[in-house]
């Protein structure tokens, strides 16, 4: 079975070393579809699938990913394929300038809950169409119907690795001093993350933790080139129209409470481990899935967010530290620093715990994709189609009268 896999971004193939290795510094988007063109070679090879994946990307400059091919659009549009599976950029400019796909089966992997361009893409194509996170399927169900919903490949051990050299290590060191507070922030600086957001709350913030005696400190790690859009602005990492945007309201505290890091590879984790909590996109906007909080949580770090989007698929677990959106960041950092260190400490082993639990779907992951790859009469879901859910309710019904037959006979005996 030829397989052909897009990459976003194809600047992957020469930041990854290792096929085992954590996020080098690119968008989610294209790592995770890194990872499952490796995860799928290798399960093909033990379980003599057959699969010929092929990897293509616009321009190049390597022809191997590892042991899979890599190939240009150009190319990529000449042959034949019985799957094709898109993600990303290329398939507005597929659909807008009516490129010819030689496939059999071609299917978006949608990124973005609400995603109305990429469901009409796909209805007017009758292309298949993948949701990542359950609150996105919800979401795109209610503008495409049924699909199907498959995670992302999320793996806390890898993270571990790369943080402590110790894939199961559980961090319960707790903050040295009393009267600081090292906060965490990690993603692209694009307005989607929200993080000017928690700059226009920065100085609340800063006000309500120094009444109570502590210096907070903001980690920011991340920029707009982890998506490759350009960086303009002098102090932030993000384009000039952003950063002008965020810059009003912390001016005053860049490299004295604000400390701006920029796209990192698995350096990352040398700051992230150090940090007492982190927050994460306040409002949720454009999450699928909620890795960036995985991240986190793998390192034992508290994560405060919201209930909304990809987000609600991990904060469900959280809730002592969910939050409405921005305006609740202040208090909820006041009350965290409130709690003693055993309550500390319970938080870090259920940010521990959470981690392990999405990481430990990643077998199911692969196999609910070699599913979809050798089938599709069925979508590849969790949630029953209609007409199991009409017959069980018929036999319930059927159930029901047959008892109260049964009750009523025993009356007359």
């Amino acid at each position: 079975m030829k397989i052909l896999i897009y990459l976003e971004q194809e600047k992957i193939i020469d930041s990854m070393s290792s096929n085992e290795q954590v996020n080098p510094g690119v968008g989610g988007t294209t790592y995770t579809s890194a990872r499952l063109a490796i995860e799928m070679q290798k399960e093909s090879i033990i379980n003599h699938l057959n699969f010929q994946i092929t990897l293509f990307t616009k321009n190049p400059r390597k022809n191997k990913f590892f042991n899979l091919d890599v190939i240009s659009e150009k190319e990529a549009f000449k042959k034949n394929w019985e799957i094709v599976l898109l993600t990303g950029d290329i398939i507005e400019r597929i659909y807008t300038q009516k490129i010819h796909i030689k496939c059999k089966r071609i299917l978006i992997w949608s990124r973005h809950p609400f995603d109305k361009k990429m469901t009409e893409i796909a209805k007017d194509l009758r292309y298949e169409f993948i949701s990542v996170g359950k609150n996105q399927y919800l979401a795109n169900y209610l503008l495409i119907g049924r699909h199907n919903h498959i995670e992302d490949l999320f793996c806390s051990k890898r993270i571990r690795k790369a943080a402590y050299n110790n894939e199961n290590f559980l961090n319960l060191k707790t903050k040295k001093s009393k009267d600081f507070l090292r906060i965490g922030y990690m993603g692209a600086l694009v307005p989607s993350k929200g993080f000017h957001l928690i700059a226009e709350k920065w100085n609340e913030i800063l006000v309500s933790l120094k009444k109570i005696g502590i210096q907070p400190r903001l980690e920011v790690i991340g920029g707009s080139d982890l998506y490759d859009f350009q960086k303009g602005h002098k102090l932030i990492p993000s384009s000039k129209e952003y950063g002008e945007r965020i810059y009003p309201n912390i001016k005053n505290e860049i490299n004295k409470t604000i400390f701006f890091h920029g796209t990192l590879d698995a350096n990352r984790y040398q700051i992230m481990k150090k940090c007492d909590i982190a927050i994460f996109n306040p409002r949720g906007h454009g999450e699928a899935f909620p890795a960036s909080i995985l991240e986190w949580m793998s390192l034992s770090i508290p994560v405060i967010s919201c209930l909304d989007y990809g987000c609600a698929d991990v904060m469900i677990y959280n809730k002592s530290l969910t939050i409405k959106n921005e305006e609740e960041i202040a208090i909820k950092l006041l009350e965290f620093s409130m709690l003693n260190e055993f309550e500390i400490i319970n938080l870090k082993k259920l940010s521990f715990s959470i981690s392990n639990y999405f990481s430990s779907n990643q077998e199911t992951i692969i196999n609910q994709w070699i599913l979809l790859f050798i089938q599709k009469e069925t979508s590849i879901n969790e949630y029953l189609e209609w007409e199991i859910i009409r017959k069980t309710l018929i036999n319930r019904l059927k159930l029901s009268i047959k008892s109260r037959l049964h009750k009523f006979i025993s009356i007359f005996k």
